[in-house]
């Protein structure tokens, strides 16, 4: 950090135990960049900051640089997601949202409207319908990579901008290529097929706000999105995207729980 000391805002993606009573914090803070910090003795009981530094919580903390690790403290509660914690299909899709977060932003480089984007996205979360969550979580995905300048293309061509959309159009998705593909240019690419309707999904689910995305309600195309965006954010950003599985394997017990 560029000072030895420095009051942020962040949002808390990932904690690890580190000794006997210390964590190690993975923070997105209010600039989009990551900070990794040691907070000293937060994991014991009469710790104030033990229930403060919550996964998915938003909160002021003072950040001490260190050697290897800079130190957080004196943590303060901005905003906690009560319903996220206590929904295990809500949890599970924050997870993803915030798996993906972590492994995207660097110490030391800003994403402008990254931090903004996330608490949004984790708030409307906390409030959707069930079976809008793998759309939301997909709505993310798609534009976590465009705020880092890996925007994905659905409606035209990749690699020569034709129009995909028109009724009637066959297409294929390349991953590498940043997009969906004419039959014409996936010839000379590794593509995978893709029906026109899931592209019409992702463009939509791309141009829509999350507020917007949670009044879709059920679509049958839900979960086939969500998989295409899963491997998208797992090759544009490198990260294993490992809380997907729990997640869709979450939602697909409580689906069936709903019809018994």
């Amino acid at each position: 950090m560029a000072s030895p000391e420095a009051r942020i805002q962040a949002l808390v993606l990932k904690k690890a135990k580190l000794g006997e009573a210390d964590l190690i914090l993975h923070l997105m803070a209010q600039d989009g960049a990551a900070v990794h910090a040691v907070a000293k003795g937060a994991r014991k009981p009469k710790n104030a900051s033990s229930a403060t530094l919550d996964v998915l919580n938003t909160v002021e903390v003072t950040i001490v640089s260190g050697k290897s690790l800079d130190i957080a403290k004196g943590s303060r509660l901005i905003e906690h997601h009560g319903t996220l914690l206590s929904d295990p299909a809500r949890f599970a899709c924050a997870s993803v949202i915030a798996e993906v977060a972590e492994a995207t932003i660097q110490r030391d480089l800003p994403a402008p409207k990254l931090f903004d984007m996330t608490r949004t996205a984790l708030a409307a979360i906390a409030e959707a319908p069930e079976p809008t969550l793998p759309l939301m979580m997909a709505g993310f995905a798609f534009k976590l990579t465009a705020l880092m300048g890996m925007r994905p293309s659905f409606a035209f061509c990749a690699c020569c901008s034709a129009p995909l959309l028109e009724q009637g159009t066959c297409s294929r998705f390349s991953y590498a290529d940043g997009g969906a593909v004419c039959l014409a240019c996936a010839s000379s690419t590794d593509t995978v097929g893709v029906t026109s309707d899931v592209l019409a999904l992702c463009h939509v689910l791309f141009r829509s706000t999350f507020a917007e995305i949670a009044r879709m309600g059920e679509v049958g195309l839900a979960w086939e999105v969500a998989s295409l965006s899963k491997i998208w954010l797992a090759r544009q950003t490198g990260s294993r995207v490992r809380s997907f599985s729990a997640f869709k394997s979450i939602c697909g017990c409580m689906e069936g729980a709903s019809v018994i």
